[in-house]
């Protein structure tokens, strides 16, 4: 039975060993020690570069806006049925603009008389414009919404920004793993409403949006667990699981991208059904977990994401190391050349 994962892979695991670790504790300073905490938890943030739109995320820009407009009528002391009352309009108005699932995109004029009603000043008001400008954009996938669940396509936006991914696939490759030719393979499968002449460009697109998380001067910091069964599931064929299985070895060699194997012989564990698990660098996001189903999947938070991160744990300590992982893998290539 191939080795289990070296103690160093599992104290390398939580937040702290990713280079945003040192900001998530630096900016938690700052927001202590802001003399207005009700803007500070939410405007003094770290946007990414405009250059590299791999680590922009509209999404996630649209959620903190929303915990800035809780966090401003929350100092104001007003209920939003109040709010809404003063401006002229339905009560859930004022709750879709706070509630960071919703995801709505904030009229600019709206957002201002919230913001004259709770009498912000001039330096909120131009930190708030900028996060409804930037809440506004559309994200690379938007073109191809209709064809997709709803909770698949929150997780494609809210993945642009993270800065760490834990993730569990027993039978087949993450989306973020994939090669141009496997998601055309099986993105029919997952997402059966996306129109056929769609799937290619979707599957090209999002490759080039992942290539963007994972390189370049701030990577996302990837941890992946893998089931046996998805090196050996013939997705598209053998020439696409040799190119697929090729590229997954040339992964592995990247200082921020960690993949194991979790073999057949571990048995029964906890971890049977997939999940992801998104960490952010601001410290006032909170983690979120995906668990993917046939019906779109579901998100999880708070005390759920803390038992699913101890199921990794235990996954993790079952799975190979890297040396039996990268033999696994040649194992399962050198089938689909036969």
């Amino acid at each position: 039975m191939p080795a289990p994962l070296p103690a160093r892979f599992l104290r390398a695991l939580p937040l702290d060993s990713h280079s945003n670790s040192g900001f998530c504790k630096k900016q938690k300073r700052l927001l202590c020690s802001d003399p207005n905490p009700a803007i500070g938890i939410r405007v003094q943030i770290m946007t990414a570069p405009r250059g590299n739109p791999g680590r922009w995320s509209p999404a996630v820009r649209r959620q903190r806006l929303a915990h800035v407009l809780a966090q401003l009528r929350e100092r104001d002391g007003r209920s939003a049925a109040q709010v809404a009352e003063l401006l002229g309009v339905a009560e859930s108005t004022v709750t879709r603009l706070e509630n960071a699932k919703h995801l709505t995109l904030p009229k600019p004029t709206l957002i201002d008389r919230l913001l004259d009603v709770y009498g912000a000043d001039s330096d909120t008001r131009d930190k708030v414009a900028v996060l409804v400008a930037e809440a506004r954009e559309r994200d690379w996938w938007h073109r191809y919404k209709t064809g997709l669940p709803a909770a698949s396509a929150t997780y494609l936006g809210l993945e642009g920004e993270t800065a760490v991914q834990r993730m569990f696939q027993p039978g087949l490759l993450p989306g973020i793993l994939q090669t141009v030719a496997y998601a055309t393979a099986v993105l029919p499968e997952q997402v059966p409403d996306l129109p056929d002449h769609q799937i290619g460009e979707f599957a090209a697109e999002r490759y080039r949006h992942h290539q963007q998380l994972l390189s370049g001067p701030d990577p996302v910091r990837l941890w992946v667990v893998l089931g046996e069964p998805a090196l050996r599931q013939a997705v598209g064929g053998p020439a696409v699981m040799v190119e697929q299985l090729g590229y997954l070895q040339q992964l592995l060699e990247r200082p921020n991208i960690t993949v194991v194997v979790l073999p057949l012989a571990a048995g029964a564990h906890a971890g049977l059904s997939p999940f992801t698990i998104l960490t952010f660098p601001e410290p006032t996001d909170p983690e979120m977990a995906y668990l993917p189903n046939p019906l779109g999947g579901h998100w999880v938070k708070g005390g759920d994401v803390d038992d699913l991160r101890a199921v990794f744990e235990e996954i993790l300590q079952r799975a190979c190391d890297r040396a039996a992982t990268l033999d696994l893998i040649e194992s399962a290539a050198a089938e689909f050349t036969r």
